[in-house]
């Protein structure tokens, strides 16, 4: 059995599950980064992926980093650790290699939505609303 990289944005439904749980605190994702043309926006294999979020009471937008490392092949990437930042002020980091491989409660992709969510929360005063 051949094991695949993890990678969260791959996932168009994690990523839409992500955005609606921000959403729920305030954040709205933000389409386009100003300024920045569309041949920019391409994903460069040796930079982070990012997302952007805005918030109406916040002035500067929360980014979040997908940080990634090569396999040992250096054919595949995957997710090394996710970074939150507030304007240019790093407030947290999520270590995903350190979860890789070990046994989970939940899947990876909950377990990350659940820490970057909590951690956004910090960052707009809100709380999220329990799970049922």
């Amino acid at each position: 059995m051949t094991s695949l990289p993890f990678r969260f944005l791959d996932s168009p439904a994690a990523v839409r599950k992500l955005q609606n749980t921000l959403y729920q605190i305030g954040l709205s994702a933000q389409e386009k980064t100003p300024g920045v043309s569309e041949e920019d926006t391409e994903r460069e294999p040796y930079q982070p992926a990012m997302l952007r979020f805005t918030c109406p009471w916040l002035r500067e937008p929360i980014e979040i980093r997908w940080h990634f490392h090569w396999w040992p092949d250096g054919d595949q990437q995957e997710d090394d650790r996710i970074v939150i930042l507030r304007g240019a002020s790093i407030h947290s980091q999520i270590d995903i290699g350190a979860l890789l491989g070990k046994p989970l409660a939940k899947a990876l992709d909950e377990i990350i939505i659940e820490q970057i969510a909590t951690r956004c929360a910090e960052l707009t005063g809100k709380r999220l609303p329990r799970r049922k």
